[in-house]
């Protein structure tokens, strides 16, 4: 298992790499920190090789040599700072000692709980046999994961970089695909697809857990505050469940699809619009590019918190390369990072203003020139390492109009009076946020001002095709509310003298805050189980047949065959053999901006017509033609008897049929 040993060897680096840029810190710190920096260098020390090399083996060999040599110079940095070498290994014992404080025994409780929810809904919903060859899905992965896996597929079969899609070839992949292709360094080392897809999230989740939690002890300083506001942000959700309370409506949410009290979306004429998803259900679990967004981001503003509001300089650096790797990550996490920032940036020189004492002027003058100093640190890289990401890739993403629309309350997509709908959709920390900020000390306000300034700009750009995916940014703002509202209710809650009412108080504030998230998080870990007779549970993606299929193509034909099949989001040639299809399904290329109409309708031209057929068949680069269940079923008047009679089926077993039309 060569590429488990690949993830488990970058991990182990990055937590050296963390001992010596953060040699005083406890050393859950140190783990947290080292995953995070362990993941994005598995996911960018083999680019400047890959660039040259294509995604090989021999590529991310010499990106783990890169990444050593980047750590021994760290290092030898710090050793000239400080006249020590930071051996993470001297002193093992004393170094790695875990002090089992109140506060670390209930972050280690909190975090076993969620990890194993993280875990099941992984292992039930990521390519879990059926039982009679086929593969099964839950709820909230049927959509996206489908488009995660041809990439992760491709990028790892066709060793091509940068890649194109597989789902539209010709067309350079203009989407921040490192949260895929990390999976595709452990494939293409040996380890299983699902196994691929599974562990880097799992690393994900637990990097998104910890660090969230160190994020809030860190500026809150207190164990309850960090514990609700923990729940608050992981099961979290808003007032939905009122609009299920008669028998009917109340099963919906465990058996229908999509009827959650986060999640239900144009369901009719007087239907509720709920849109505001649970952050593990709907986000983190079906979308990998939030979930490392998350892990990274989160430690992009503990370090800025701690270089700021802890006067922690030597935290500017690695903030700014974190943040200048992001947008290949999430680009989204990027933008946040600079608003945030900003806030911050301008709270730092005011606090200038405010220096007293002798000699002022020369000691603001010193203040102002380390302030400089600082942020050169933190904006130097997080402009320079990003700049060739956006020109590369995301600015010919977004370059139609479509992707950046000035509209304010768009995501108010049901067009309900505007207070009402955060507090119908978010719930109690919306109701409370008010207070919270108002009462919160000055420094607190000035934490808070990067989360306002995200929900502001949120609240009238459009940054996407949907306006649900301005969700991404959203949750940075509702993060640090979490936070903000969380420790204002344990204050309150400090000052009542009768003790006997405060639980009652606690366990009524978590279920008004839960009760939405939970019923959700419940109705997606059963979705991934088989339960008769219910549709929407452990649901079908890819049949026996079709797998059968995938391995014979796998094991015999072109990696970068062309094949002309349907365009269904389901498509188990481009998901799971990572060969190219003329065209995929509209859902992922639409948001893409990718014009994917005309070649649809070829496709369908070309299954009906053997005329139609040989005059593109050349130009439009088709080898293979693929027959299932897939496309009889959606293309009308399919001509299959065409191709059976002019040319060789290379392939025909259990209805499905493969013709070599090269």
């Amino acid at each position: 298992m060569l590429g488990v040993l690949l993830l488990l060897v970058y991990i182990i680096l990055g937590i050296c790499l963390a001992h010596i840029l953060f040699t005083g810190k406890n050393a859950i710190t140190k783990i947290w920190l080292g995953a995070v920096f362990g993941i994005v260098g598995l996911m960018w020390s083999h680019v400047p090789f890959s660039f040259m090399m294509g995604f090989t083996k021999g590529s991310h060999i010499l990106g783990l040599l890169l990444f050593c040599c980047l750590i021994f110079v760290a290092g030898t940095l710090r050793q000239k700072k400080t006249g020590v070498f930071p051996n993470p290994f001297k002193n093992f014992k004393k170094t790695w000692h875990i002090d089992v404080t109140k506060s670390v025994s209930w972050m280690m409780v909190v975090f076993v709980i969620f990890m194993l929810i993280a875990t099941i809904l992984l292992f039930t919903h990521t390519l879990s046999p059926s039982g009679d060859g086929g593969y099964t899905t839950g709820q909230a992965t049927y959509g996206d994961m489908n488009f995660h896996l041809n990439i992760i597929t491709s990028v790892s079969k066709q060793e091509t970089f940068p890649p194109d899609y597989s789902i539209f070839p010709g067309e350079k992949l203009d989407y921040y695909f490192f949260c895929d292709s990390v999976s595709s360094s452990l494939l293409t080392f040996g380890t299983g697809l699902r196994l691929a897809y599974i562990l880097p999230m799992l690393v994900g989740f637990a990097a998104v857990f910890m660090g969230f939690w160190i994020l809030a002890d860190t500026i809150l300083k207190d164990r309850k505050k960090t514990l609700l506001a923990f729940i608050f942000l992981f099961l979290n959700g808003g007032l939905g469940t009122v609009y299920f309370l008669n028998k009917e409506k109340f099963n919906d949410i465990f058996f229908g699809y999509y009827c959650t009290p986060t999640n239900y979306r144009f369901k009719g004429d007087g239907e509720p619009t709920l849109i505001w998803v649970n952050s593990i259900a709907d986000m983190l679990l079906p979308q990998r590019a939030t979930l490392f967004g998350w892990m990274v981001i989160i430690a992009i503003f503990w370090l800025l918190y701690n270089a700021v509001f802890e006067r922690d300089r030597d935290a500017f650096l690695p903030a700014g390369v974190l943040a200048g790797l992001a947008p290949m990550i999430q680009t989204y996490a990027y933008f946040a990072t600079g608003l945030v920032a900003l806030c911050w940036l301008i709270y730092s020189f005011v606090q200038i203003r405010e220096i007293k004492g002798k000699k002022v002027s020369q000691l603001k003058a010193v203040a102002l020139k380390e302030r400089i100093i600082d942020w050169l640190k933190f904006g130097i890289p997080a402009v320079v390492f990003a700049v060739p990401q956006f020109f590369i890739w995301i600015f010919k993403a977004v370059e139609g109009e479509s992707f950046l629309n000035i509209q304010f309350n768009a995501f108010n997509e049901a067009g309900d009076f505007w207070p009402w709908f955060w507090i119908k959709n978010v719930g109690l920390v919306a109701i409370l946020l008010i207070p919270a900020f108002i009462m919160a000390s000055r420094k607190m306000k000035a934490v808070y001002s990067g989360a306002l300034l995200i929900f502001t700009v949120t609240e009238i750009v459009v940054f996407q095709t949907f306006t649900y995916d301005n969700n991404k940014l959203y949750f940075m703002w509702y993060l640090f509310s979490c936070i903000l509202v969380a420790g204002w209710i344990v204050d309150m809650l400090g000052k009542i003298k009768t003790k006997s009412i405060k639980p009652i108080i606690v366990a009524l504030v978590v279920f008004i805050a839960t009760n939405a998230g939970i019923l959700s998080l419940s109705r997606e870990i059963i979705s991934g189980f088989p339960i008769e007779d219910q549709f929407y549970c452990n649901i079908g993606i890819y049949s026996a047949d079709q797998v059968k299929a995938c391995e014979f193509i796998d094991e015999n034909l072109e990696k970068d065959a062309t094949f002309l099949s349907a365009y269904n989001h389901t498509n188990a040639i481009a998901a799971l053999t990572g060969r190219n299809i003329y065209c995929g399904s509209g859902t992922f290329l639409n948001s893409h901006g990718v014009d994917y109409a005309g070649r649809q309708q070829l496709i369908e031209l070309m299954f009906r017509s053997g005329e139609d057929f040989e005059r593109n068949k050349a130009k439009c680069g088709i080898d293979y033609v693929y027959i299932s269940g897939s496309e009889r079923g959606s293309i009308r008047d399919l001509n299959e008897q065409y191709f059976a009679d002019n040319y060789p089926c290379i392939y025909d077993v259990d209805g499905v049929r493969i013709f070599d039309v090269r």
